[in-house]
């Protein structure tokens, strides 16, 4: 199955973990898409876990929650040792080949560098006809509101959740990186109303069909 009848997306991850933690189900339900995620950083700027072991982390969940339709790149450095033009052109050239959408974190953020990337997204799609996706990170602010659930089962939620326990072990001590609090993530209120006890969100910025 296709996710939103895409080919190919690209999937901006300002660190390592914010995708797998995010939309990993999401991507292993959606086989017959190719994922192609671009890990921005070694981490936070003044995060002391920060730094090369992150980003063979992000290997080994993809290891432990095997996705053929995955394809990992990565940029060893901090998302400020960039500006955003430079990132724009990089992506540019470099990433969206023959992507239609680009999925990232919001500007509804409480991250600096997930604010960043948000921005940038607008820039990519000006000249070229891309959709825009973006997904809900542990510190999207409540401002954002999603408009696309993807439902998931209890036994998807739990391979996630120990498939993140277990290859981010730098992440482990976080509060973020609870259990219940990995659970009460993929929990909203409104769509549990309409039957639907987890889910992976997003908000469609815009939709182009292909």
């Amino acid at each position: 199955m296709k996710f939103l009848n895409f080919d190919e997306v690209l999937c901006l991850s300002p660190h390592p973990d914010d995708v797998e933690y995010s939309m990993g189900i999401t991507i292993q339900k959606h086989k017959d898409t190719k994922f192609n995620i671009l890990c921005m950083s070694v981490g936070g700027e003044g995060d002391s876990t920060s730094n090369q072991h992150r980003i063979e982390e992000a290997e080994e969940f993809w290891k432990q929650f095997p996705c053929d339709n995955v394809q990992l790149h990565f940029h060893a450095d901090h998302i400020t040792a960039a500006q955003e033009y430079e990132w724009v052109k990089l992506i540019e050239t470099t990433y969206l080949r023959n992507a239609q959408c680009i999925m990232s974190t919001s500007q509804y953020d409480t991250h600096p560098d997930h604010r960043m990337v948000g921005s940038i997204v607008m820039q990519l799609s000006r000249k070229n006809v891309m959709s825009i996706i973006e997904y809900r990170s542990p510190s999207t602010t409540k401002d954002w509101t999603s408009n696309l659930t993807i439902p998931i089962d209890d036994s998807e939620l739990h391979c996630k959740i120990e498939a993140l326990r277990s290859s981010f072990l730098s992440q482990i001590d976080a509060l973020y990186f609870e259990p219940k609090i990995i659970e009460s993530f993929h929990v909203d209120f409104y769509d549990f109303k309409r039957g639907i006890s987890t889910g992976e969100f997003f908000r469609i910025g815009q939709l182009n069909y292909f």
